[in-house]
């Protein structure tokens, strides 16, 4: 695996409420030019600071202060809330994010190391598409009953701009990130890759031993919401 550039995306009036209300100080404003937003798969990635509006008391003030003042990194799965990931050791007010290790390298690179003003991405449409699917690194299931199952692993983004169809590189989104569980619903279609390039398909039964065997890192498209997967479609890669 490897860490790779991802999609940086524009920081519209809603992304920087919604990063002040992560933050959680009452009369917050997310500073200009201070904000840096993009997006690998489905995960979602910011980096702001944040200080008082003009109308805020004295009180209130005091929390933009010291520690207060330092940019703060949020990370998100798909719509859910922003969690605070962290704080840059500092000096209060000073841009830069490259104490983030958790920030995928490409992305900081692209934010110019949260100091440069971020540039987008341009993509081809097929790239564009890929990276707004889901994967997962499998490492195990579990066959629940019914059919269903239980696929735990890792989360990946998806690196395929400036490459090409058969250049397509997979990473992990944040290092140390605990495990995703993929739920697969009765009947969901599941597929493996082979060397060939090309894939086969599995039965639920046969999938615990596919990921035992398999040497090209256990990566599938997740179709479908990971609470109620349809179909989980094996990647070669490359």
């Amino acid at each position: 695996m490897i860490a790779v550039a991802c999609t940086n995306r524009a920081a519209t009036p809603a992304l920087r409420a919604s990063l002040v209300a992560a933050d959680g100080r009452p009369a917050a404003i997310a500073l200009p030019g201070t904000v840096f937003y993009g997006s690998c798969g489905k995960f979602e990635f910011a980096v702001a600071t944040f200080g008082p509006t003009s109308n805020a008391t004295a009180s209130q003030s005091v929390a933009f202060q010291d520690h207060g003042a330092y940019p703060e990194f949020f990370a998100r799965n798909g719509q859910a809330k922003w969690r605070i990931v962290g704080s840059a050791p500092g000096p209060p007010g000073v841009n830069g994010c490259a104490s983030f290790t958790q920030i995928p390298p490409g992305l900081r690179a692209v934010w110019g190391d949260c100091v440069a003003t971020a540039t987008t991405t341009t993509l081809a449409p097929w790239c564009a598409t890929l990276m707004s699917e889901s994967f997962i690194e499998a490492r195990s299931v579990a066959v629940a009953a019914h059919g269903t199952a239980i696929v735990k692993g890792y989360a990946l983004g998806v690196q395929c701009s400036p490459g090409t169809l058969d250049d397509v590189q997979f990473h992990y989104l944040v290092a140390g990130e605990p495990p995703e569980f993929v739920h697969l619903i009765a009947g969901a279609t599941i597929t493996g890759a082979v060397l060939s390039g090309g894939t086969k398909p599995l039965k639920l039964n046969a999938l615990a031993h596919y990921l035992a065997q398999d040497t090209d890192g256990n990566i599938f498209q997740v179709v479908g919401p990971f609470t109620a997967a349809t179909s989980l479609l094996g990647k070669f890669h490359p």
